[in-house]
């Protein structure tokens, strides 16, 4: 038996195979649909799956993001986390 390579996601490959992958790929042959994952993608899981997420700068005094970054830290949390609480906090109480 060759020798194998293991993927990033864990999926062991032969020699061979790769080298008949690559030749299907300078062929222009592509397995599955487009769209469609073969291998999923390594990540953490999306925050809102059914939402997309945009980012929102603001300006903030020096010395309130020090506050926002200290508090976050004794939460245990992200500066973006912090954040995304504050904001759902008074979106629920409005």
């Amino acid at each position: 038996m060759g020798k194998e390579y293991i993927s990033k996601g864990g999926h062991v490959y032969t020699g061979e195979e790769l080298e008949r992958m690559g030749e299907q790929a300078e062929r222009g042959e592509y397995p599955g649909e487009p769209g469609e994952w073969l291998i999923k993608p390594q990540g953490r899981p999306q925050l809102y799956p059914n939402d997309d997420l945009v980012t929102i700068a603001v300006k903030v005094p020096r010395n309130w993001r020090e506050q926002m970054d200290a508090r976050a830290e004794a939460g245990h949390m992200t500066r973006s986390q912090y954040v995304r609480a504050l904001l759902l906090r008074d979106m629920q109480t409005a």
